[in-house]
């Protein structure tokens, strides 16, 4: 019949449509050719995801792995720095089968790597000279407490009675104070006082100091606006706090943490450190994505920056630019299965956690009865929002574009207009 004719001739302008398209794919792809002993021919990656931690590195990679020619290694965080792992090992150790002549690219990142600075870019450059690299970045008003909340919620642990041979408490200097006194409390919850400890623990010991909630003891943690400086109260608290519970960076322990991640300016971020020295990036990483800028890295082309926040609204828009980079179409997109871009990780949607190998039930619902799920809650500094619209104005003027954040809702200050040249004297203008 005529209908049926034409449901033919439509399939098969289809599938003349696919192979065309398919043969494209592998010949237009980013594809750094590395001949593996035993294996052939081999793609290095496609593109590089080198920061930043708590910004939406794992959102980026399970929005782009649902692309059936994207893959991602089985490892979800690698060292790719050529100068620790070189890059036929890097290839040989974790390409997931993605070969030159096929349809497929794939990526790899590290949430970690903008400590690495420039150099790092360069590496790249020199070992992978097709590969691009993809920066998802957030808002500096809120990625400490992404940070804290993620440390009380994973990584928390009653810390007296360790012994040397407790792999799982990475106290520092030392694994605990095994001075401290007894709890002066029960623990919450149907753990030990060597098991996990739970964020309302740590509120309850707290409250003797007047702590009121634990977003009261993250504005103590980091007292910016104070420039850092704490009270003797909040100094004995923190030393009990620390004699009794183990948590991730070291949160209620001397060390300095506030110091270490008051932001800086640019000029005093970018100036030459020791090896020693750390170099926190908070309310400067608009200033790492320009290290690579001038190591040769263009916008637009090998490069490109994404904002958490945004994912919902420009997810269409973010994936679109990401495949135009990496020179296969988007084609294919289970748009179904990204579910609007929801986010990927949410402390109402994590359930239960694991601690210590062991599953301890209820600590995202605590942390949502907590308040710690909420980051319009999060106390404000007004240090941390003058970081925030520097960069803002920073990423205007780099990418084209403002951040979705709260301070770039204030205005801009136009860039000061370039210097006048000067007229010619008048006998040059007759001449």
């Amino acid at each position: 019949s005529l209908a049926r004719q034409a449901m033919l001739r439509v399939g098969s302008l289809y599938l003349a449509f696919w192979l065309v398209h398919a043969r494209g794919v592998a010949a237009g792809k980013r594809c750094d050719v590395f001949n593996v002993p035993g294996k052939g021919p081999m793609c290095g990656p496609a593109a590089f995801v080198p920061a930043f931690g708590k910004c939406g590195t794992n959102a980026f990679k399970a929005y782009t792995e649902l692309h059936p020619h994207v893959k991602w290694p089985h490892q979800s965080e690698i060292n790719f720095d050529p100068a620790d792992t070189p890059a036929m090992d890097l290839v040989r150790l974790h390409n997931p089968g993605v070969r030159p002549d096929d349809a497929h690219v794939w990526m790899v990142k590290h949430p970690s790597m903008e400590a690495r600075g420039p150099g790092l870019a360069a590496r790249l450059l020199q070992h992978y000279p097709s590969a691009a690299v993809f920066f998802v970045t957030c808002d500096p008003e809120t990625l400490l407490f992404r940070w804290y909340r993620h440390y009380m919620e994973r990584t928390l642990f009653y810390c007296f009675r360790t012994t040397a041979t407790d792999t799982h408490y990475y106290h520092y200097p030392e694994p605990c104070d095994t001075l401290s006194p007894a709890l002066p409390f029960e623990p919450s919850g149907p753990h030990a006082p060597e098991d996990a400890a739970t964020p309302r623990d740590v509120l309850r010991m707290a409250k003797g100091w007047g702590v009121r909630s634990l977003l009261d003891l993250y504005a103590r943690i980091y007292n910016f606006d104070a420039g850092c400086k704490r009270p003797a109260a909040d100094v004995e608290m923190f030393r009990s706090l620390w004699s009794i519970f183990n948590v991730g960076m070291d949160l209620f322990g001397p060390a300095k943490r506030c110091e270490e991640w008051l932001p800086k300016s640019p000029a005093e971020w970018n100036r030459p450190r020791t090896q020693d020295e750390k170099n926190n990036s908070l309310g400067n990483h608009d200033q790492v994505v320009a290290g690579y800028v001038r190591e040769g890295f263009e916008v637009g082309r090998n490069l490109e920056v994404f904002f958490m926040e945004a994912w919902q609204e420009e997810g269409v828009h973010y994936l679109e630019r990401i495949h135009r980079v990496l020179g296969i179409p988007l084609l294919g997109y289970p748009w179904v299965q990204a579910h609007g871009f929801t986010p990927i990780y949410s402390i109402t949607s994590v359930g239960n956690t694991i601690q210590n190998n062991q599953e301890v039930a209820g600590v995202a619902e605590e942390l949502q009865q907590l308040a710690l799920d909420d980051l319009t809650k999060v106390p404000r500094s007004e240090v941390l929002f003058r970081a925030a619209h520097r960069e803002c104005c920073a990423w205007k003027q780099m990418i084209g574009h403002l951040p979705p954040w709260r301070a770039c809702q204030s205005p801009c200050m136009p860039s000061p207009p370039p210097p006048a040249t000067p007229a010619p004297p008048p006998s040059a203008r007759a001449a």
